[in-house]
């Protein structure tokens, strides 16, 4: 479930930062909105609080504030590794993943509820009676002595 912050406008300001830190940005201004709302409630009822402004920001060609940010340079000298070097990453990656990234102590207990209950006796459905095998009324048989 996804939740979102109570003050939507920090939000606004992380990205324009994100994007000022990597030289993408020319000039930011903010606009105010006529008969903003300032307060509001998310579908799940959590509350929101604005400004009622919005962010203008006028991009250009990124250039990183630190020249140590620029990536361009280090991709240059990337070289990937031969075909088996690779797989082999990619191996170990996936399982590492698996085990350790897909939260194994849920996995474990989800586990361990679903034998428990599936070992715990069912209990009886009221309104149901148990089937039973249906009674056969037989009469004794009885030999009759022919007499002649």
């Amino acid at each position: 479930m996804h939740h979102v912050a109570p003050h939507i406008d920090d939000e606004r300001s992380i990205v324009v930062r994100q994007l000022t830190y990597a030289g993408c940005v020319k000039s930011v201004s903010y606009v105010p909105r006529p008969d903003p709302i300032t307060s509001l409630r998310s579908t799940m009822g959590e509350v929101m609080l604005t400004d009622g402004a919005v962010a203008v920001v006028t991009l250009q060609d990124c250039r990183p504030v630190l020249p140590e940010a620029d990536l361009s340079r280090r991709r240059a000298r990337f070289k990937p590794g031969n075909y088996a070097f690779r797989y082999i990453r990619r191996q170990v990656l996936g399982y590492r993943n698996d085990i350790f990234r897909e939260n194994f102590i849920y996995g474990a207990y989800a586990l361990g509820r679903v034998t428990v209950k599936a070992l715990r006796p069912k209990p009886p459905i009221p309104g149901i009676a148990k089937a039973t095998r249906p009674q056969t009324h037989t009469q004794p048989r009885t030999a009759v002595a022919a007499t002649r």
